[in-house]
């Protein structure tokens, strides 16, 4: 694309200055100098804090802030979520009211949370969303809020033996794995368990609809068991493939070439 990288933080956990003590205000201060012209300089953000996006927008200038993925529990994922969503409208192009449902970490996963805001704006006729998820990693309350602001129905599901009814009524099959890095010391001893209680195996993918679309942001655990992949409904290594295109995409849009 043309494009140069000027400053990668792949370590920034462990060598930033971040870690010394700089705030993100006087971070994307320092960024925004790395180029002659502000506004040919996009700073593609990824962190643990949720918010830290729109902080570094707050102080950015004429410099673009892209959302790679901030914060956990209260995070985003906006470019997974465009993919997820371009990708379901090629696959399933004539799918106007699905009903979707989205499995694992809810209370951690990114992507579920902002796939939740997208499907509402790209699904006008949204049916239902149903989140599983073990009790503790249940979908936060301000999603919840939302898509009740937007009536939007959703349902919860926290006990394994709903599963197989959750999966006869659903279109789009949103799983995510368990993230053992974000859990707690009792959550972490059940970590095997929490992995496996609402898992997709050879048997309960037989109660999933023939049209249905199983879709995963990637990396999997043991949510998805190998001998799915052979199945048609499993679309989530040719959803992988949309990553680069998006990205490219929207820095395309960002820089107004779109």
């Amino acid at each position: 694309m043309g494009m140069t990288i000027v400053y990668d933080t792949e370590h920034a956990g462990e060598t930033s200055s971040e870690v010394k003590g700089e705030s993100l205000a006087d971070t994307i201060r320092i960024h925004t100098g790395y180029a002659p012209i502000p506004s040919h300089l996009v700073v593609v953000v990824r962190h643990t804090l949720a918010g830290a996006a729109e902080e570094f927008a707050a102080h950015s200038g004429e410099t673009h802030i892209i959302n790679a993925g901030c914060g956990k529990s209260s995070g985003q994922h906006p470019t997974q979520s465009l993919l997820d969503v371009l990708f379901l409208f090629k696959v399933r192009p004539r799918l106007a009211e699905p009903t979707i449902t989205m499995v694992g970490d809810l209370r951690n996963g990114r992507t579920a949370r902002s796939l939740s805001y997208l499907a509402r704006k790209a699904y006008p006729g949204l049916k239902k969303i149903n989140f599983v998820s073990p009790s503790s990693l249940a979908m936060m309350q301000d999603i919840k809020e939302h898509l009740t602001a937007h009536s939007v129905p959703f349902s919860e599901v926290t006990n394994s033996e709903e599963f197989p009814d959750v999966l006869r009524q659903t279109d789009v099959l949103y799983m995510t794995r368990i993230q053992k890095e974000d859990l707690g010391g009792e959550e972490r001893e059940k970590f095997e368990e929490l992995q496996v209680a609402f898992q997709l195996n050879s048997e309960s993918i037989q109660h999933l609809p023939s049209d249905a679309a199983i879709l995963h942001p990637l990396p999997r655990n043991k949510e998805i068991l190998p001998e799915v992949d052979s199945d048609p409904r499993a679309l989530y290594f040719k959803q992988a493939k949309y990553a680069i295109p998006v990205r490219m995409a929207t820095l395309e849009l960002v820089f107004g070439k779109l």
